[in-house]
Parts: C-alpha cells; sequence; structure tokens
C-alpha cells in the first residue's frame, strides 16, 4: 500500500507532506496510511482511496510533478520527502483552499512568530509592527514559541497571547481577517486554510530564511479570496 514518511518533522511538516500525498492519493485513488494521519486530519481532511499495487515507488520532490501529470497510475507510492518547492506548494495550496472553508472572525488580525532556534532569522518586532499600524483592526492576537523572547515582549505590547494547543492555535489564525506570518511551516498552515483573510508573509532571504536557497517556497504566489499573499 501506499504511505507516508513524516521524517521526524513536526505539525507543519507533517502537514505539508500529508496533504501532498493525500492529493495523488484522491487523483489515482490509491489506499494510502498517513503517519501521524490523525493529528493532520484535524485540520485538514486527507484522502484514503481504494487501490493497492504489488509494486511501489518512492515520490521525492524531484518526481512529484512527473507523477502528478500522468493520466494513470499502477503503482503505490512511498511519500519521502518535506515537498514543499514552489511547483509542489502551487498545486497543495489549491488543493487545501478547494476542501477547506474557513470563515473569518470579525476585524481580528493574528500575528505568527517563531522564534525559538531560529530566532536569529527573525525580522524583528518593527517588521508586524509595521504592517500591523497599516491595519485598521478590532484585536490583536499573538502566538509564539517564545513568549518571554525580547521580540514578542514587544509585540505584546500591542496583541494578546493567544495560548492553545497547536491545533487549535492554526484554527483560530486562520479564521482572522488579518494574518501577520512568519517564515517556516507552521505559519504556512494558517496561510493555507485561510479562506478569506488577508496574509502578510516575510519576503524570503538570507536573513530572514534559515533555509533559503533549499526547496521550500510556502507563500509566494499563494493568495486568498481576498487576494494574493503580501510579501514584506
Amino acid at each position: 500500500m501506499s504511505k507516508t514518511n513524516t521524517l521526524h518533522g513536526r505539525l507543519g511538516n507533517r502537514f505539508f507532506i500529508n496533504v501532498a500525498a493525500s492529493l495523488l492519493a484522491e487523483k489515482y485513488d490509491l489506499y494510502i496510511d498517513y503517519e501521524h494521519g490523525d493529528e493532520v486530519r484535524a485540520l485538514f481532511p486527507l484522502y484514503v482511496g481504494k487501490n493497492r499495487y504489488p509494486t511501489t515507488i518512492t515520490v521525492t520532490d524531484d518526481n512529484y510533478m512527473d507523477l502528478y501529470n500522468r493520466e494513470t497510475l499502477h503503482v503505490n507510492l512511498s511519500f519521502h520527502d518535506y515537498f514543499q518547492s514552489r511547483h509542489v506548494t502551487m498545486l497543495t495550496h489549491r488543493y487545501v483552499q478547494s476542501k477547506v472553508k474557513t470563515k473569518h472572525r470579525e476585524n481580528h488580525c493574528f500575528i505568527h512568530v517563531r522564534l525559538g532556534d531560529v530566532a536569529q532569522w527573525n525580522p524583528g518586532a518593527a517588521h508586524y509592527l509595521g504592517i500591523l499600524a497599516t491595519l485598521n483592526v478590532d484585536r490583536v492576537y499573538m502566538s509564539t514559541d517564545s513568549p518571554d523572547h525580547p521580540i514578542a515582549q514587544q509585540l505584546l505590547q500591542k496583541a494578546q497571547l493567544y495560548e492553545g494547543t497547536p491545533i487549535d492555535t492554526v484554527l483560530f489564525a486562520a479564521s482572522c481577517r488579518y494574518l501577520i506570518l512568519s517564515h517556516g511551516t507552521f505559519s504556512g498552515m494558517i496561510g493555507y486554510l485561510a479562506n478569506e483573510s488577508t496574509v502578510y508573509f516575510v519576503k524570503e532571504s538570507e536573513r530572514t530564511s534559515w533555509d533559503f536557497g533549499i526547496k521550500f517556497d510556502l507563500f509566494e504566489g499563494k493568495y486568498t479570496k481576498r487576494g494574493k499573499f503580501i510579501g514584506v
């Protein structure tokens, strides 16, 4: 049977790997076992089909598009990559948007601030505050992995800390009218699940992206009903 390997990643990586697998499983009606599938299903309805075959091939970012573009497929698929390059994420973003309909809350803004072990690549409090200053919102919420960090402390003068499980945080954030995101897959999940939000993301550079130059392109060219994601 087909299966996914989430490569010891956390929720964000698990989400993008399993969603990429679900897209192909649905296209070719494949029976598939999703590693950490129950966790991801709290956010997205992963597809399980009927077809099982005696032969299995490995799917990576390099051959994903070739497999997607075939008219038929008669092998199992074993997914073994992160599937976060632009050519794959353009497909998976449309796939998520077609399946999930998240209604927005009242005029709220949600800021996600990734710090922790990658704090040196964070663009700084002024980045988030500069975007926030252009918005007219009723409430501002923020989540972060490091609430005691000086950047987070500065932002919390303008925002209310949202403390929930990772799943709760993603779902709550995706329902807000405005999203100010950080680099990384957790912010990526929020943006992909937001149907009716205006989404701001950090433009990738050596200064802001710990994986700059690697196959990672979650935000550029993506959109919601309110328009394209805005890189700042």
